[in-house]
């Protein structure tokens, strides 16, 4: 990680750091936006009993000999107690007759001895029955609750931006906690990954601190470092396997080769300039054909090369590469021995061969040259 992104908290490349962020703020304000709808309920039913309390003080100071003369003079003017504002009544003395005033179309159905009290949201009206005992008077009370609303609306944004401000402080607290928990450690076991892409594991080594973490990342991290070191120790092996199999193939013979299956050269190693006339890069990707058919032209031998190493895995005979002698200037003959072997996938196909070629022109002279003496 550049140094620059690691010394900054607020990394703007970081996905998963405004994931968290995100994630974090957004619980945080779901939690908050119910505790917020569950506040507001309970304001406004605080508000409505208190409406209903202030009635009943009003209902308590009314002149016993009078008290609908007192209710119309409140129809006009404000209520003197707190902000009740009067806009309906219906006054049933306890010889049964009535005195209506303001609004009382619908007054008598809306509350009564089985509902005492009605809230009407929509038209911000509150009213509250308050039965007589039979020798004393009933009242119904409509009062305006505009304020309410309006006390209301000033409560919710009031609270929202409690909210949000809430919100950012414990979601920049929790940060604070899970960067260097958390985040840091995540970002830096990606930078891992990319670098071992690009570079190569051996390249990707943990810190360690990481590494001494008693926390699930740090058994990540742990399992990143054991399964390194085994993929780091398998490279050097096969380094040291491919090396000691070049070595014995050079030692056992002249030259090492491996076809695929076409019969076109994916591996060659070893003295192949003498024996094949080219070098081990020039005789990658050609076809074995093509290179014994050169190499065989003068004897006669040139198709039958391949097809007795298939056939029987040997072939003994003399080529004649391109390199010339250099005191007849012809194409320097040499009897070789390759043998071959075929490797197979593991359906049992046989997917190429791997041989070797030796060169036994000194073997073939000396037992010539025996044969003769004797």
């Amino acid at each position: 990680m550049n140094e620059s992104k690691r010394g900054s908290f607020f990394n703007p490349g970081s996905r998963i750091f405004w994931k968290i962020a995100a994630g974090i703020f957004v619980s945080i304000l779901l939690i908050e936006t119910v505790l917020l709808l569950y506040s507001w309920f309970t304001e406004r039913s605080r508000l409505l009993t208190r409406t209903g309390e202030s009635l009943a003080t009003v209902v308590s100071l009314l002149d016993d000999y009078a008290p609908a003369t007192q209710l119309e003079r409140m129809l006009l003017d404000e209520s003197p107690v707190q902000t009740l504002k009067l806009v309906g009544f219906n006054y049933q003395q306890a010889d049964g007759s009535e005195i209506q005033g303001g609004e009382t179309a619908s007054i008598l159905t809306l509350v009564s001895a089985d509902k005492l009290t009605h809230y009407d949201s929509a038209n911000d009206r509150y009213t509250q029955y308050f039965p007589g005992d039979g020798t004393h008077d009933s009242f119904r009370l409509r009062v305006d609750t505009t304020w309410i609303n309006a006390y209301m609306r000033t409560y919710v944004w009031r609270i929202l931006g409690m909210i949000t401000l809430i919100s950012l402080f414990v979601t920049v607290g929790c940060l604070i906690l899970l960067k260097p928990l958390l985040i840091n450690p995540l970002e830096r076991l990606d930078q891992l990954l990319v670098r071992s892409q690009k570079s190569g594991i051996g390249s990707a080594t943990s810190e360690k601190r990481d590494v001494k973490r008693a926390d699930e990342l740090g058994s990540v991290f742990r399992s990143f470092e054991h399964l390194r070191s085994q993929l780091v120790s398998a490279e050097v092996e096969k380094t040291l396997i491919s090396t000691r199999f070049e070595e014995f193939a050079n030692l056992g013979a002249d030259c090492f080769w491996e076809v695929d299956a076409n019969m076109c050269f994916t591996y060659a190693a070893g003295d192949t300039q003498r024996v094949f006339g080219v070098t081990p890069e020039e005789v990658m990707g050609c076809c074995s054909n093509e290179v014994l058919d050169a190499l065989g032209k003068h004897s006669g031998n040139d198709t039958t090369i391949t097809a007795k190493l298939r056939q029987n895995g040997e072939w003994e005979g003399t080529l004649y590469p391109e390199s010339l002698d250099t005191e007849t200037e012809e194409p320097a003959p040499i009897t070789v021995r390759m043998l071959a072997i075929p490797f197979r996938e593991e359906s049992g196909k046989v997917i190429g061969y791997r041989g070797t070629v030796t060169d036994i022109s000194e073997e073939t002279r000396l037992s010539a040259e025996l044969t003769y003496q004797a």
